[in-house]
This record gives C-alpha cells, sequence and structure tokens, in this order.
C-alpha cells in the first residue's frame, strides 16, 4: 500500500518574492587540492558561515530592500538597504551562524550602539522579517523596555513601516498598541516592563530596548526563559552604554560574552582612546548619516562624559561612577567671593537625608554673569536635633539682617516648623522640591556655570570635598542630577548653593524690577 505524502506547505506570497529576487545559487564545484578559494566572497565570510546561513542573512536583506522604507529623517521613504557594518556585524553573525541541524546558534545578541546609530531601525526590520518570513505559526513578537514609552518608539517604527508597505499593510491587522499578521496569527506588542506579568509570555522574537536602565534582570531573563520553547527563538538586546560599570548590563555583557549561544557585539570607543580626538569620535560611529559636524556639536554642547557615553559608546572609567564637576573645572572657579550688601541675593539651604548635616549658601549674580557663593555649614557630628535647627534659622536671620535677600529657597525635609516660623515674620521663604524636574535643572545650570568659569566659590575646603564627591545620577526624561560617589561623604553645601544659583539664572531678569515678595 502506498504511502500517502504531506503535501509541502505554503509559501506566504511575500517568502516567495524574496525567494525568487535571491540570487541563483549553482552547486559548488568540487576544487582541485590546494586551490585558493574564490574571490568571490571575502574569505571571512566563507569560514565563518555556510551557504544555508548566508542565504537566510540574504532573505533578511532583500525583505527590507523591497518591503521596508524608512519613515524618519533624511532617508525618509527609500528603501532599507543595509549599510555594510549592520550586515557584517549585525544581519551576518545573528542570522547565518547555523548550528550542525541547520537552526540559529545565536538565541540570544547583544548589541551595543552610540546614539543615532539606527537602533530602532535595525531592530524594526528584525520584527518585520519575523513577522512576515520566519513565520511562526500563532507566535509572539515583542519589544520591551523599562518604560512603555521607550517600548513604543520601536512599535510605532514598525507600525509606520508597515503603513508604507502596500504588502506589509494588507497582511496584517494594526491596532494601537498590537500588530496581528493575519496568516498565522503571530502577534507584535509592547509588554510592560514588569517582570512579574511577563512570566506569562513566551517570545519568538524579543527585542529589549536600552538595557543600561533597567534597574532588575528580572525582565531579560523572564523573556529568556520564554523563548525557550522556540527552536529559533531570538532575544535581543539593544542598547547605549550605561552609567556606571556594574549593574544589569554591565552583567549581561560579561554573561553573555562567555555563552555559546550568545552574540555580543559593541560599537563604541575603546578605553584609552582620546575622547577629544574626532578620530575616535568617527571610529565609534559607523553610520554614514552622523556627521563631523554633528559629533562636533555635541561634543562642544555636552559634558564631556555625557558625549563619552551617548556619542562614544563608552561605560566611565571606575567602579563609582561618572564625577560631575571634574576637579580641573572645580579649580578654576576658585576666586574670592565678593557679595555687594546692597544687590540682590538668593538663599538656598539644604539638609542631608540623614539629618547629620546642614548647608546654607548665599549666592548673588555680578552684572558680568558671575555668581557668588558664600557657605555656612552646620556639623555637629550627630543627627542634627531641635536645638541645631534654631542655630539655622537664627542663621538665616542673621543673613537677612545683613544682605539684600529676595528670596529663601529650602528642601522642606525636616525643616517645616523654622520655615513656617519665618514665613510668618515675613522673611522671604518658599519651598523647592528635590524632584527631578527641579534637580535635573540645577545639576545642568550649574555644569555649565562650572565649564564656563563664572562661579567664585573661595575654595572652601569643604564644599569643595562636596564638589569631588558629586556624581552623576541620570533621571529620563529631565537629564541628570547630583548624586554621591561615596555615600559616607556629603554634597548638601553644592546642593544649597545650587538652589540658589538656578534661582538667581531662571529670574535674573526681573531680580531689579521691584521690592522682594514673598513665594508661598
Amino acid at each position: 500500500m502506498a504511502t500517502a505524502r504531506k503535501p509541502a506547505a505554503k509559501k506566504a506570497p511575500i517568502a516567495e518574492a524574496i525567494e525568487r529576487s535571491a540570487p541563483a545559487r549553482k552547486p559548488a564545484a568540487k576544487k582541485p587540492a590546494g586551490k585558493p578559494a574564490s574571490p568571490s566572497r571575502p574569505a571571512s565570510t566563507r569560514s565563518k558561515y555556510s551557504r544555508p546561513g548566508i542565504a537566510l542573512a540574504t532573505a533578511v536583506r532583500v525583505f527590507g530592500e523591497l518591503y521596508v522604507k524608512h519613515q524618519k529623517g533624511e532617508f525618509r521613504g527609500m528603501p532599507f538597504v543595509l549599510d555594510e557594518w549592520q550586515w557584517q556585524d549585525i544581519i551576518l553573525p545573528i542570522y547565518a551562524t547555523l548550528n550542525r541541524h541547520r537552526k540559529r546558534k545565536h538565541r540570544f545578541a547583544l548589541i551595543g550602539l552610540p546614539r543615532w546609530n539606527g537602533k530602532s531601525e535595525i531592530t524594526a526590520l528584525m520584527v518585520l522579517y519575523h513577522l512576515f518570513v520566519e513565520r511562526v505559526f500563532s507566535g509572539e513578537c515583542y519589544v520591551v523596555a523599562s518604560t512603555e514609552k521607550q517600548a513604543m518608539l520601536v512599535f510605532n517604527t514598525v507600525k509606520r513601516m508597515i503603513k508604507a508597505s502596500p504588502q506589509l499593510a494588507a497582511a496584517c491587522d494594526i491596532y494601537a498598541k498590537e500588530i496581528i499578521v493575519k496568516e498565522t496569527g503571530c502577534i507584535f506588542r509592547c509588554l510592560p516592563h514588569d517582570a512579574d506579568t511577563a512570566q506569562g509570555y513566551h517570545p519568538s522574537l524579543c527585542i529589549i530596548d536600552e538595557v543600561h536602565v533597567h534597574k532588575k534582570s528580572d525582565l531579560i531573563e523572564a523573556m529568556v526563559s520564554g523563548s525557550v520553547g522556540h527552536a529559533e527563538g531570538l532575544v535581543v538586546c539593544i542598547t547605549t552604554a550605561g552609567p556606571k560599570r556594574e549593574g544589569v548590563l554591565w552583567d549581561l555583557i560579561k554573561a553573555w560574552t562567555s555563552n555559546p549561544f550568545a552574540y555580543v557585539h559593541w560599537v563604541g570607543a575603546p578605553d584609552g582612546a582620546d575622547p577629544h580626538d574626532p578620530k575616535v569620535w568617527r571610529a565609534a560611529n559607523p553610520a554614514k548619516w552622523i556627521t563631523d559636524e554633528m559629533l562636533r556639536i555635541q561634543y562642544e554642547t555636552l559634558p564631556i562624559w555625557s558625549f563619552e557615553r551617548y556619542h562614544l559608546n563608552r561605560f566611565p572609567s571606575g567602579v563609582g561612577g561618572i564625577q560631575a564637576f571634574p576637579v580641573q573645572m572645580w579649580e578654576k572657579n576658585g576666586g574670592v567671593p565678593e557679595i555687594d550688601p546692597a544687590l540682590p541675593v538668593v538663599i538656598g539651604v539644604d539638609s542631608a537625608p540623614r539629618r547629620d548635616r546642614c548647608s546654607i549658601t548665599v549666592a548673588q549674580r555680578h552684572a558680568d554673569g558671575t555668581h557668588h557663593w558664600q557657605t555656612f555649614i552646620f556639623d555637629p557630628g550627630r543627627t542634627l536635633e531641635y536645638d541645631d535647627l534654631t542655630q539655622v534659622e537664627d542663621q538665616i536671620r542673621l543673613l537677612c539682617g545683613e544682605f539684600y535677600v529676595i528670596r529663601i529657597v529650602c528642601d522642606p525635609a525636616f525643616m517645616w516648623l523654622i520655615l513656617n516660623r519665618l514665613k510668618a515674620e515675613g522673611f522671604p521663604v518658599e519651598t523647592m522640591r528635590q524632584d527631578n524636574a527641579h534637580m535635573c535643572g540645577v545639576a545642568g545650570m550649574l555644569y555649565k556655570l562650572l565649564s564656563g568659569g563664572l562661579i567664585n566659590h573661595g575654595n572652601d575646603p569643604d564644599m569643595t570635598d562636596d564638589a569631588m564627591n558629586a556624581a552623576v545620577l541620570e533621571r529620563p526624561p529631565y537629564g541628570w542630577r547630583i548624586g554621591k560617589l561615596d555615600d559616607d561623604r556629603h554634597i548638601d553645601s553644592v546642593i544649597s548653593a545650587g538652589m540658589a544659583s538656578f534661582v538667581l539664572e531662571a529670574e535674573f531678569g526681573d531680580m531689579y524690577s521691584g521690592p522682594p515678595v514673598i513665594v508661598g
């Protein structure tokens, strides 16, 4: 009795078109022993990848050129043609590296790219390929990030690319936060960043964006675990460098570098490369759309540690994080403060979180744009008690009698009683919340003033010690704020001075227009 043969699976029209567009390959002829390999393909490619592997990777490239168009910038409306570095360093290693069963060997990939080098676009191409060509029936494709807003950047890029292609748009249903391929039922959506809710998902493809902002590794572990049920499940992490040589991203780089099933590729300046050298900038940014002028503008505008991290994709040296104000910058602002009693001043007050120290800074802005600081630090060497706070209150009264104080800005923590009492007596007291929106503004303004040599702080040793302990704490989307390099040391004098100067800069245009105004 003849055995019935199972009919061959019907290929999707898009997959058939890609196969027809791929160059025909003749069977390889046997070569005489010792004859050098054909120069039609680079030796490195021949030695690393098999013909079936290169054919699979080529399908990704052909699919982009036939069906995907860029949707922003100068390339809007143009076919997605991979740059050579994208082909050689991302697509080939991930898709052309096969095991002995001709299945994808690299199940996990970690790609590090500087900003503007097309992270969202290259991952969008991979998502589209998995949805429409590498078809998985009832498959699950996800993009996840530390926030839904960040994850939606990739999702919306994919959605715009689909809408720009009549063939792709006709093959799926598009919703606000979900795309479903009609033929296979494969879905693509954003996932919540809560790892507990992610445990029930089983991705055939998962894109994890900007790993450097992840506080815990639970989400990545959930996606890796969930992908194991797919023979060729793929988890791709794509990110820029982190603020410290520790944490989730740093640990992931070390772990996946030694994992035979993972591919790690990092584009950026190596340790020891001069961050001030334009040749280093160019080498760290392979994308042809990034011009030298763009990099020059960023170099001149950003703090050097920020430029290194975002545009050279380099982690800061050391474990403690990035020093906010390098010693050379601080020292060029060491002029003697000259505070004119007849001109307006702002007083900033900050109490240390452990209540073991309190700082008061008198700040004045002169007509040439320079800021002059005089700081008073209360440091009893123990937790500040009620009597200590009354000393702070009395010092503020004395300063208001000595100077023309137009505003007193203060962190309200632990100090409500004296603030209310001073305000009841008619002093211009107001609170400044030390949230990200305010304190990131304070940090950016301080860096700008110190970079320009516009602060006279008198080289006060306690304040200098605080400034040298100031670290960069990233707080997207606001920017960065001041934290501590060493938790056992202080930064409160820099915070009190920064709050006062922040108000001076923000209000300078109105300060001479009338008498002091009490702000509630």
